[in-house]
């Protein structure tokens, strides 16, 4: 054993020489040792803050629980995702309802180097302008759109489409991108199902009223529909046209020029607490293998950061001591900061999809049917007056003046931390669906083997869920409990978009090629029966955000606007748990923009914050 702890802290040191970044699963390279800073989590997050302090010569410690993704295809390969196993790269978390019954679904969610990043859907565009102001607004100065956005463009490097692609339906408008980031953005070679892709781009306007075709799915402020492009890139290098997954993992950490002496990533390890002294200042963590084992310890000079994401971010904070007293104290954990609001506004997208059987004939069309299964390849996101039409001024109307019944519930379900947090949210997203118009949700134009697929889901849904430890097991899975479609304008958005989407595959041109329109739900069904099978068949999106929200403390803040945690020093949250309330796109083009401001922030770039 001590044989091997020394040929490892060679190998170390001769990457460290040559001014390589240390990769390595064993702990040796971490344990009794000290660092600048610790992240725990090396997703997407983690990943690029480690890049950006390790790069300003701090030496720099991630501990990541999944394995090193680098040589897994699947991952790699963008159409292989759906070949993807919770061994190598997912959690795959149990979720459970508000009586702690399991749910039907597993939560997908990134566990390997690169995070989610290296298992999500690809799918890049940007949230909107109204959205990012919205934190701001909440009381988080300097987090803005005009702080935001340079971030996201700055991250890409977006290919633009050639003949044949746009012949297929890429568009792009050009001024939106970035073209020099390490994050690869394009079409893929060929188009995926270009002849469905039509299909949907006709067919969506019938059924939503006032959609239209755009060239950018980031070209917007409203509803839009486009064609989507993806966080991949075609590498030709083996003479093979060979689609390639971009992740932060690739951009950020295994690229030949991003390569830092200063950083050590360790992986299938997992930080359990954040160690404290007398002053509750984060002075290191404790760690283990991520399957349970022996608990280590490394020492942070100056800062701790919590890039867990949503699910994982809040446990440890619990574990360590900070979070709602009265959940520490059931389970013996001294309580070092009371603070409630950690875990709590826990919030995804609750998502599923209708389909439709297509004439025989047309089923081995490899323009109208996907083999491969790439993520929505086109994208149309839709508003109030498109979900609901006639009636839409009236659920405007409920909206308005149900934000406190709707604030109390989310209160009453200890899934928000107090009614003025829970109203100031509420207040800031009624006013950005009513005001500004933003869509309220997003319809996805797919295909299958035999069928095609509207995948849907509400985008800036009013249910709010949970997540807290449930036992002093610092190795245990936490309780998740989502209650997704627990609000009922969440409820009415989903029977609509659902009733309207599925309706979508018999008119025209659909109709030409769809032998089953109702496959999922009869024509004609009722609310109920809409209801009833959306919520039998949802799923969360995987958009988490919410269960470490950046606010004022006394609304419901868990960290301040330099992402400190309250109570505390030295230590922050960096990753996408910080967002309040959802945004109406992707959340990956977002988390990127935290990362980077998180970096700048604490390198003392950043003087918006102070």
């Amino acid at each position: 054993m001590l044989r091997a702890a020394l040929v490892v802290s060679a190998l170390a040191a001769a990457r460290s020489a040559l001014g390589q970044t240390i990769i390595t699963g064993d702990a040796s390279v971490a344990d009794g040792k000290a660092f600048d800073y610790i992240i725990a989590g090396g997703g997407l997050t983690g990943l690029v803050v480690a890049n950006k302090l390790s790069a300003a010569g701090n030496s720099v410690l991630v501990v990541e629980a999944g394995p090193d993704s680098k040589d897994i295809e699947a991952v790699n390969v963008a159409a292989d995702r759906n070949n993807i196993t919770p061994e190598e790269c997912n959690w795959k978390y149990e979720a459970v309802d508000d009586n702690g019954n399991p749910l039907s679904w597993k939560i997908d969610s990134g566990r390997c180097i690169g995070g989610s990043s290296s298992i999500n859907g690809m799918v890049w565009y940007t949230p909107t302008q109204p959205e990012m102001d919205t934190l701001e607004a909440l009381g988080s100065q300097g987090w803005n759109w005009y702080q935001l956005r340079p971030y996201m463009k700055a991250v890409e490097n977006y290919h633009l489409p050639d003949d044949q692609q746009k012949a297929d339906g890429a568009s792009v408008k050009e001024d939106l991108h970035g073209y020099s980031g390490p994050v690869n953005v394009s079409f893929p070679i060929p188009m995926r199902i270009p002849e469905a892709q039509a299909l949907y781009k006709s067919a969506m306007p019938s059924v939503f009223n006032g959609l239209t075709l755009h060239d950018d799915l980031s070209d917007r402020t409203g509803s839009v529909m486009a064609s989507t492009s993806w966080t991949c890139w075609n590498d030709q290098s083996s003479g093979s046209n060979v689609i390639k997954r971009s992740s932060a993992a690739q951009a950020f950490l295994y690229a030949p020029d991003q390569q830092r002496s200063t950083l050590t990533v360790l992986h299938d390890h997992k930080v359990l607490k954040v160690n404290f002294d007398s002053n509750i200042k984060a002075t290191g963590i404790q760690f283990g293998p991520a399957d349970g084992g022996d608990i280590l310890t490394a020492t942070a000079n100056k800062e701790v950061l919590l890039a867990a994401g949503s699910l994982a971010t809040p446990p440890i904070l619990e574990h360590s001591g900070v979070g709602d007293k009265s959940i520490l104290e059931k389970f013996g954990i001294t309580t070092l900061v009371d603070l409630p609001a950690v875990g709590r506004n826990l919030q995804d997208q609750p998502g599923t999809g209708a389909s439709a059987l297509v004439l025989p004939t047309n089923a081995s069309n490899n323009k109208l049917i996907d083999n491969v299964n790439m993520f929505a390849p086109v994208i149309s996101l839709v508003d109030i007056d498109q979900i609901f039409g006639n009636s839409s001024n009236a659920k405007k109307e409920a909206l308005r003046t149900g934000v406190q019944a709707r604030a109390q519930a989310a209160v009453d379900a200890g899934a928000m931390v107090n009614l003025d947090s829970a109203m100031a949210i509420f207040q800031a997203q009624t006013k950005l669906i009513i005001e500004q118009n933003m869509p309220v949700a997003e319809v996805v134009g797919e295909s299958y083997p035999s069928v095609m697929t509207s995948v849907f889901w509400p985008l800036l849904p009013f249910s709010r869920g949970h997540i807290h430890i449930k036992s002093d097991d610092l190795f245990a899975a936490p309780a998740i409990t989502p209650r997704l479609l627990t609000d009922e304008f969440d409820v009415q958005v989903a029977i609509n978009v659902a009733r309207k989407a599925q309706s979508m595959f018999t008119v025209w041109p659909f109709d030409s090629i769809i032998s089953t329109a109702f496959l999922d739900v009869a024509q004609g069904a009722s609310d109920a029966i809409w209801e009833a099978w959306y919520k039998s068949t949802a799923y969360g999106a995987s958009h988490w955000v919410g269960s470490s929200s950046m606010l004022p403390r006394a609304k419901g803040g868990v960290v301040n606007n330099k992402l400190q945690v309250y109570g505390t020093t030295g230590l922050r949250v960096i990753d996408a748990s910080i967002l309040p309330l959802p945004i109406t796109s992707h959340t990956m083009t977002t988390a990127y923009a935290i990362a980077h401001k998180a970096a700048d922030i604490i390198l003392g770039k950043d003087t918006s914050v102070l």
